[in-house]
């Protein structure tokens, strides 16, 4: 009987791994990965009637310095080159004055996701889309094909001075941010870390 137990165990195993096993992401808008460089695409799928609703500012934070790396808006994606390792990202949505932190560590010449996601009243929250199903953002998901399809590739023209009117706002909420962070439990941030298994095959 040991034999059969054994045999059992192997089986479940591969059925559990199958499971966890994700699709080649078909994604012909976007360009292969640079060699050199993460590439962490930004999925904003949602429609909005007016022009800033979902509108976000997208922020690399090192230490005292913040630098602004892109603007994503409604029913669009953007593509950001990242140098792999660890890095601090931070949404800022103007119209409720909300900010949202995001941790990754991803490795070179890989290519992941990123959905922007919609809290009422709390502005748009960067969440990794994991090619498994450990978080309820993943690639096998039913409405990953409409986050895709509805989530345009566009010329990425951030103006120098698009946020200079809200250096103040966008400083405070930087700093509640932060202490939201510090409060998290070690659960809660590992849902906001992208990490580098989230590559997706492509």
């Amino acid at each position: 009987m040991k034999w059969l137990t054994g045999v059992v165990e192997v089986l479940l195993c591969a059925v559990v791994t199958q499971s966890f096993a994700a699709d080649p992401v078909q994604d012909a808008l976007v360009p292969p990965p640079r060699p050199d460089a993460a590439q962490l695409v930004f999925l904003d799928p949602h429609s909005s009637a007016s022009s800033d609703g979902f509108m976000a500012g997208i922020y690399e934070l090192n230490g005292n310095t913040r630098t602004l790396l892109t603007v994503i808006n409604s029913r669009q994606r953007r593509v950001l080159d990242l140098p792999a390792g660890q890095h601090t990202l931070m949404s800022y949505h103007p119209l409720t004055k909300s900010a949202h932190i995001m941790l990754t560590d991803a490795e070179p010449g890989q290519r992941y996701y990123v959905i922007m996601r919609f809290a009422y009243g709390q502005g748009l929250q960067m969440r990794p889309i994991r090619p498994d199903n450990t978080s309820e953002f993943n690639t096998s998901h039913k409405k990953f094909p409409t986050w895709l399809s509805a989530s345009a590739l566009t010329a990425d023209a951030v103006p120098a001075d698009w946020d200079a009117d809200w250096q103040s706002a966008i400083n405070e909420s930087q700093g509640r941010a932060r202490v939201v962070w510090s409060k998290k439990t070690d659960e809660q941030r590992a849902e906001l870390t992208l990490r580098s298994e989230d590559r997706v095959e492509f």
